[in-house]
């Protein structure tokens, strides 16, 4: 039971923390809000992510970061190691959230977010796995911004957006790639560190064909001509995937870290071990693959409009991953 005492300092701190964020609040820049969003979009980026996101380099970050921990716009800890030290990892805290919630016309109360819940991811048996995620789109973003060659990570959706936009599969995140040419690459992201047997991977499979056959004829929402990425931990268990499957009814491919997403990396299920293309090039062998899928005996229905339903709602409310914005915007 919460007694009076700690009832009055609850309420203390929380006066406090509006205080501190309410004498910030003018000296709070766009990337600042740019970066609330992202992190209550994506829940926990290390400095690194945070850097290659929207700094111009990790020096930068750090005192920009530790100006907007003080002030409880963000909140920040470091991982267990048994050796060495993890790089700080930021989470949204009060001051962001009511950042967030502000742009969003809403109170604080009504966001999705908890600070204890935040702050609980320190501890989630899952943070390895999150952070391996938002490390892949990440890395995307910092070569777009770096390389000035047109490509850009135009969408990115964590993997609570992914839930509730799709049905029947769930990535661990979901993006769209410009590319220099100006075509677009619609992607899948399967995050693998090892955990999962390879027949769970292999079931994973049947889900996505599924949600491509929920989707077939929507130019907009054909998610059958989507390639399903898988990142690897290690190019072992990479190599042992191949071996336990040559085809699919979506288009698959597979890399594994610490390679550069945007380069010719990707190995397209059924090809050779050498065979390699950048992502640019997946978009080709995802339209190969989309115009057999139905060779494999895959169920192919009409399209879903209760399928298009949820990720229009999704999509509504996404956050554009894009610093600095672009300048059409």
């Amino acid at each position: 039971m919460v007694t009076v005492t700690e009832q009055q300092q609850q309420l203390r701190r929380a006066r406090a923390t509006s205080r501190l964020v309410d004498d910030f609040a003018a000296r709070l820049t766009d990337r600042d809000r740019y970066l609330c969003r992202m992190l209550y979009e994506h829940r926990c980026l290390t400095v690194h992510q945070i850097a290659a996101l929207a700094f111009d380099s990790l020096n930068a970050a750090q005192h920009r970061l530790l100006v907007l921990h003080d002030h409880r716009i963000l909140g920040r800890f470091r991982p267990f190691r048994p050796t060495g030290s993890a790089p700080y990892h930021y989470v949204l805290d009060q001051g962001g959230a009511a950042v967030v919630a502000a742009e969003r016309g809403e109170d604080t109360d009504e966001l999705a977010w908890r600070r204890d819940k935040a702050l609980g991811i320190a501890h989630s048996q899952r943070l390895g796995h999150l952070v391996a995620t938002n490390g892949f789109f990440t890395t995307l973003a910092a070569h777009a911004r770096h390389s000035r060659d047109g490509s850009r990570l135009a969408a990115w959706w964590s993997e609570r957006r992914c839930a509730e936009g799709f049905s029947y599969a769930r990535p661990d995140g979901y993006g769209e790639w410009h590319t220099p040419d100006g075509d677009t690459v619609r992607l899948f992201l399967e995050c693998d560190m090892g955990t999962e047997p390879h027949d769970r991977l292999a079931a994973k499979l049947n889900d996505y064909a599924k949600l491509a056959a929920s989707t077939r004829d929507k130019p907009d929402l054909d998610t059958g001509s989507t390639p399903l990425l898988f990142w690897f931990h290690s190019s072992l268990r990479e190599a042992a995937f191949h071996t336990r499957l040559s085809h699919a009814a979506v288009p698959v491919a597979t890399a594994s870290t610490p390679a550069q997403p945007a380069g010719p990396v990707w190995r397209p299920l059924g090809r050779p071990i050498n065979h390699r293309v950048p992502l640019a090039g997946i978009a080709a062998h995802a339209a190969v693959v989309a115009r057999g899928r139905d060779d494999f005996g895959n169920p192919v229905g009409a399209a879903d409009w209760h399928a298009e339903c949820r990720r229009e709602r999704a999509a509504a409310t996404a956050v554009d991953p894009t610093w600095p914005p672009p300048a059409t915007y």
